[in-house]
């Protein structure tokens, strides 16, 4: 700013000596042009300016050479004078038989010599006499004058005492108006009152909102400032800067205040010029020669621009746009321009000197009564800042003023012709006064066709042309109409601008960006600065689900409901619509568990039906297993009905149905315990429970539970039944058609229903786990409604905060995960039996097991002799038999490979092992495919190799065990868990950083990287390790018996150790996975390609519900069944991270790779818009 403004002062320190121009110099000149007539009009003109003593009234102001300077442009009201007096004087119409005369005086540019000219007309004479005329008959009836309201003011001050009519063609002022102080004036310029508003609408056309304001120092330029004001407040234009120009500086010379500077320094690129000629000349006298910062000038009328000193270029102003006052051609004034020369108008003193000032003519004294001068001259070959021959505003309004007075005055003189005033015929000369009643009513239509009126209540709002100044490529300046402002117009039609009409120079208007900040695009809105006008302003991105599809604007709109933003915020797409569908990942991967396990689940049913006569298949009623198969088959399939587009039918059956298969199922579980504990109770002597074991009995269980799950759902479809809607808010870019459930206090009451059967076939089956019956399956039942009850417990708070279509995955998720959940625990064990143990299922080996076991509740002792009165404890390692007369060796035995439950769960620990390697080789094999990479490659590698070895590790817990693998047990299995939950953790940390690094100026970028996730992972990792080596050294786990949980077995097995230790190896894991799940579930919606994020949610959901669930039971369990437990949490919550997390990434690879590609990847992204945009950016 400092080195601007001392560049400008360098350059206008050399430029007044530049400008000064050499003024003719005249002995004698004559102060006025006279050309008599019966009624002469005084017109005052400010035509040059002279360097005249302090005026006193008896000095002549002629004696010596008087320096004097034109202003050309000004002439043209002389002539628009002249040209209506000889209007006039031709007229027969008009005046009859009356010629028209005047009187032409020079108006000087200052205070004390405004009043000179008057006096000199009032009396007539040099020296002047005030209050004295000299004249032998006064003819004056007006004065045309006052280019300035200053001029007017002082003119109108002096001419009031005498009722002379002042008509004034300066710009229109309200104070003037005042006809207490100024009784005799009358103001030919239409009402400026509108301006302000146009030139507010020019701004805004071209979006100019940070602009610079020069006016003058008065009440006219306070008026003006303060309408300005609130127009701009009201379409949030802003002021950059305000100069007032201070009357004394009315002058043409150069400016004693240094404001130029200040203008040029500013940053406002447009600037707003309101005054009068004299007051603002100032500005062209100040400007110096050259610009460092160029600007547009917005013009009002009154201010000729092209007016300049000498020796001063326009370059600076070029460009320009100028509110001229609206006006007509005159007919006939551009020939008569034509025809002006010194030679037609000899005695015209005025026009010989401006002739010979304009065309440089000699300025010898002897040369102005010469005719010699420049001949063959005209006025046409003036350049535009010496002469315009387009008659300009002020010479429009002379004109209309001259007419005014000629028409006044033939109103006055028919009125008297009419009363007999005028006697014998000869006309008496009126007076000046008499005039007044004529002039204030006086309208017309003058020779353009345009109605004149003087009366100031009915004088019309001013009408403005849009000029453009500028240059042609000859460098001949012009200007141009590019447009017009008509306040009266019809809204929209009141303002209209020809864009390609503008003066193409340095400053192309088109494109000028005049704001304090850069417009916020389209997608953006304005955010206020503190403490700064309404035009500076921040940028910010529109909110979710909102746009804005113009610049700067407040506030953005939302899109309809149907339609979402697309991904730069400046348009709302149709949403598309979707459903949880068979072509998605998640869908697919449903659908085939579904009909997987209702195929695996009709060949069990198969099964139990062709070996219906084994023991297996009758000691556990065999009409309740068929029911509970059937009715598992129809819970598997009932999550089909989650799949697909919903119609109104799948709606209203979707809840009813898999409430009532569910209720049949669980009603059947509990049927099944009930028998055994009544079966067992019914064994004891004098027990009346054989009544109760019955299959009707049984079967009207079942039937009376499902009847009342069966009213229940009939109460919800008759009151508030399920239906038919759509979620669009959920999914950016989606409308989701999905089935609400109607009333959610019905849906919560089937639920808990089902619960309630659940936890007491729960409660039930596990008190009756232990009891000896042959084949008893409640130990199974345990753990079926364990994970049962486990996985509707964690579905309850994920499927409240989950909105469509995962609502739906998680309710098909469950269905699917709790009736696995009971096929599996009840009927595999049953089928490892019939179909690879065949010889178990026989009567031949049931007598024999008879033989080594014995009932719990029986004593343990050994009778001895015959006679003895007490009997014998057996040793530890031994057993009695079942005639108590003896102890036998007791077998030992673990948690084998053989039995059923060791060989399921080494089958499945080998098959998901296998399984994961499958998946390992895939994702290297396409390693360079979007899905890989976009989810950290390492990371994924790591993951399946860790899975690998937590599958591997659960074998670690199967045959017999030894020193070697209880010390390696629990270890191993800490450590490979935990790399496996910090890779996840790793994972949904890197989705957070990568989101959060994409803002700008975001320091997080140096966060997203693969060293960071690798040491995250080794970090916890060796956490793991730590707590391990401390449990290993202090208290290891060690190699022990158990000879009381299977009454005639010695189990052996690996106890802990230290209890603590092993709880806080898993309570290290816990923390982990909960923090997973955390940061994986508030980044689930995250907008990135392959967002994992939700995947991992649902697996670190599998993953805590199965280890909150592994606590009470491993506590409450024995010997090898808290093995089976450990091993079972193992295979379960591995599986889950598997299934979950890759196994939708594998449909994508494999049946779906027009998706794996970054084609796809930009069409999605560019169908999606962004949850989470930022909040604060920059507009473009």
């Amino acid at each position: 700013m400092f080195l601007l403004s001392a560049l400008f002062l360098l350059l206008n320190i050399p430029s007044s000596l530049d400008r000064e121009e050499k003024f003719p110099c005249f002995e004698q000149i004559n102060p006025r042009v006279h050309r008599d007539g019966d009624l002469v009009i005084g017109g005052f003109f400010p035509l040059y300016l002279m360097a005249v003593k302090s005026f006193r009234g008896s000095e002549h102001p002629h004696k010596a050479c008087n320096a004097h300077q034109w202003l050309h442009k000004n002439f043209q009201q002389v002539l628009a004078l002249m040209f209506a007096v000889e209007e006039i004087n031709k007229d027969p119409w008009l005046l009859p038989n009356i010629t028209l005369g005047l009187q032409i005086y020079n108006t000087y540019h200052s205070d004390s010599r405004t009043l000179e000219s008057s006096l000199r007309w009032l009396s007539g004479q040099d020296p002047t006499n005030p209050n004295y005329s000299c004249q032998r008959q006064d003819k004056s009836v007006a004065v045309i004058g006052g280019a300035t309201s200053t001029v007017s003011v002082q003119m109108g001050t002096l001419l009031g005492l005498y009722r002379i009519p002042q008509i004034s063609y300066g710009p229109f002022d309200p104070a003037l108006s005042d006809k207490v102080q100024f009784p005799s004036l009358y103001q030919m310029a239409p009402q400026d009152s509108s301006l302000h508003l146009g030139i507010v609408q020019l701004l805004l056309h071209f979006g100019w909102t940070w602009v610079g304001l020069i006016i003058t120092d008065d009440m006219r330029g306070e008026k003006f400032l303060w309408n300005m004001g609130e127009e701009m407040r009201r379409n949030k234009v802003c002021v950059a800067i305000i100069e007032k120009i201070p009357v004394s500086e009315r002058r043409h010379a150069e400016s004693q205040e240094e404001f130029m500077p200040r203008i040029v320094a500013s940053s406002a690129k447009v600037i707003i010029v309101h005054g009068d000629t004299d007051s603002l000349m100032i500005l062209r006298y100040s400007q110096p020669p050259f610009y460092g910062v160029w600007k547009v000038w917005i013009i009002t009328s009154h201010w000729d621009v092209t007016v300049r000193p000498y020796g001063v270029h326009s370059y600076a102003f070029y460009g320009s746009l100028i509110f001229s006052h609206q006006k007509s051609e005159i007919p006939g004034f551009k020939a008569f321009l034509r025809t002006v020369t010194p030679t037609k108008y000899p005695g015209d003193i005025f026009l010989k000197s401006f002739w010979v000032s304009a065309f440089e003519c000699s300025d010898e004294p002897n040369k102005l009564e010469q005719e010699d001068c420049s001949l063959n001259a005209s006025l046409e070959m003036l350049p535009l800042h010496y002469f315009d021959m387009t008659m300009s505003s002020l010479s429009y309004l002379v004109y209309n003023a001259v007419y005014s007075v000629a028409w006044a005055l033939h109103k006055m003189i028919n009125a008297r012709v009419q009363t007999g005033s005028v006697r014998d015929g000869r006309f008496l000369v009126p007076q000046s006064w008499q005039l007044h009643s004529s002039l204030r009513s006086i309208y017309f239509n003058n020779t353009a066709g345009h109605q004149v009126v003087l009366d100031e209540e009915k004088n019309p709002v001013a009408k403005y042309d849009i000029m453009n100044f500028g240059a042609l490529s000859n460098d001949d300046e012009v200007l141009v109409k590019v447009g017009q402002f008509v306040p009266q117009s019809l809204l929209g039609q009141d303002f209209t601008i020809c864009e390609k009409k503008l003066y193409q120079g340095r400053v192309n208007l088109k494109t000028l960006q005049a704001v304090c900040t850069e417009s916020c695009h389209s997608g953006f809105r304005k955010i206020a600065q503190k403490g700064q006008p309404v035009c500076c302003f921040d940028c910010a991105q529109c909110p979710e689900g909102e746009i804005s599809n113009q610049k700067d604007v407040d506030n953005c709109v939302k899109c309809p409901e149907d339609q979402y933003p697309n991904r730069e915020k400046d348009q709302c797409l149709p949403k598309v619509v979707t459903f949880l569908s068979v072509q998605e990942p998640l869908g697919w991967t449903v659908t085939c568990m579904a009909l997987s396990f209702s195929l695996l689940t009709v060949v069990i049913l198969i099964i139990f039906v062709k070996h219906q006569d084994t023991p297996i298949v009758k000691a556990n009623n065999r009409v309740l297993s068929y029911t509970l198969l059937i009715s598992l088959i129809f819970c598997f399939l009932c999550s089909l009905l989650y799949i697909g587009r919903p119609i109104t039918a799948t709606c209203l059956i979707q809840q009813t149905i898999f409430g009532v298969v569910f209720t049949v199922a669980i009603s059947s579980i509990l049927a099944k315990t009930i028998m055994v504990l009544l079966a067992f109770k019914s064994t004891r002597p004098g027990s009346r429970m054989r009544m109760w074991v019955q299959h009707k009995v049984s079967n009207f269980l079942v039937f009376l539970c499902s009847i009342i799950q069966v009213i229940l759902c009939g109460i919800w479809l008759g009151t508030s039944p399920p239906f038919l809607g759509v979620d669009t808010n959920s999914e950016p870019g989606h409308i989701i058609i999905e089935c609400k459930e109607g009333s959610t206090i019905a849906f919560y009451c089937v639920l808990g229903y089902m619960g309630i059967l659940a936890l007491g076939s729960f409660m039930v089956a596990f008190l009756v786990r232990n009891l000896p019956d042959t084949f008893n399956e409640a130990r199974f039942i345990t753990f079926s409604m364990l994970v049962f009850c486990s996985v509707w417990v964690s579905f309850l708070p994920a499927y409240q905060s989950s909105k469509g279509k995962a609502m739906v995955a998680m309710e098909v998720f469950a269905i699917l995960a709790s009736s696995a959940g009971l096929l599996g625990c009840i009927f595999f064990p049953k089928c490892y039996v019939i179909l690879l143990r065949p010889e178990r299922n026989t009567l031949e080996w049931l007598r024999n097991k008879s033989d080594f076991r014995v009932k719990k509740v029986a004593p343990e002792v050994f009778p001895g002799v015959a006679g003895m009165d007490n009997c014998m404890k057996c040793p530890e390692d031994q057993y009695p038999n079942g005639e108590k007369d003896q102890c036998l060796p007791k077998a030992v035995t673990f948690l084998s490979v053989q039995e059923p439950l060791g060989w399921t769960v080494t089958c499945m620990a080998l098959s998901f092992s296998l399984l994961t390697v499958l998946i390992l080789i895939i994702f290297v094999k396409h390693q360079d495919t979007p899905i890989v990479k976009a989810n950290n490659r390492v990371l994924s590698y790591t993951l399946l190799i860790s899975l690998i070895f937590c599958f591997l590790c659960s074998l670690l817990f199967i045959g017999h065990p030894t020193t070697a693998t209880c010390l390696l047990q629990q270890s191993i299995f800490g450590i490979v868990f935990t790399v496996a939950i910090s890779s996840i953790l790793a994972k949904t940390m890197m989705v957070v950083l990568a989101f959060r690094a994409t803002k700008p100026g975001s320091t997080m970028r140096m966060w997203v990287q693969p060293k960071v996730s690798n040491s995250l992972v080794f970090l916890c990792s060796v956490i793991q390790v730590i707590l391990c080596g401390i449990w290993l050294g202090t208290s290891p786990p060690f190699l022990g018996t158990d000879t009381h949980s299977e009454p005639g077995h010695i189990i052996i097995e690996c106890k802990e150790g230290s209890s603590f230790a092993f709880y806080y190896v898993l309570g290290y894991m816990g923390i982990l996975a909960l923090g997973s799940f955390m940061v994986a579930f508030l980044v689930r919606n995250l907008p990135d390609t392959f967002n994992e994020a939700k995947f991992i949610t649902f697996s670190m959901l599998v993953f805590c519900s199965v280890w909150i669930s592994f606590f009470p039971t491993y506590q409450s369990s024995k010997g090898k069944d808290m093995v089976a437990v450990e091993v079972f949490a193992i295979l379960a919550s591995s599986a889950g991270l598997l299934g979950c997390i890759f196994f939708p990434k594998c449909y994508v690879i494999l049946l779906r790779p027009e998706r794996n590609t970054l084609e796809w990847v930009r069409n999605k992204t560019d169908s999606r818009a962004r949850n989470l945009a930022p909040k604060a950016i920059p507009g473009p």
